[in-house]
């Protein structure tokens, strides 16, 4: 998936949701305000970023080609 530019919040948790199966693949809370999620098979996600009264939600997030980059900025 596209790297995560966060801005409104340190150290977010960030829920990775496959769309195909509805299925959580993953939810963390990183470090700092930068994340590139790692997902297991190529795709569309829901990205979940965020907690507390502060959430935002990206649907229709195509995952990347091996070797592809991409920034996807979240404003909380």
């Amino acid at each position: 998936l596209p790297e995560l530019k966060i801005t409104g919040q340190a150290n977010p948790v960030v829920s990775i949701i496959d769309e195909k199966s509805g299925e959580v693949v993953y939810t963390l809370r990183i470090k700092g305000t930068s994340y590139r999620p790692k997902v297991f098979s190529g795709g569309t996600y829901t990205i979940r970023v965020g907690e507390g009264g502060r959430v935002k939600t990206v649907k229709g997030v195509q995952s990347l080609e091996e070797g592809k980059s991409g920034t996807l900025e979240i404003a909380l």
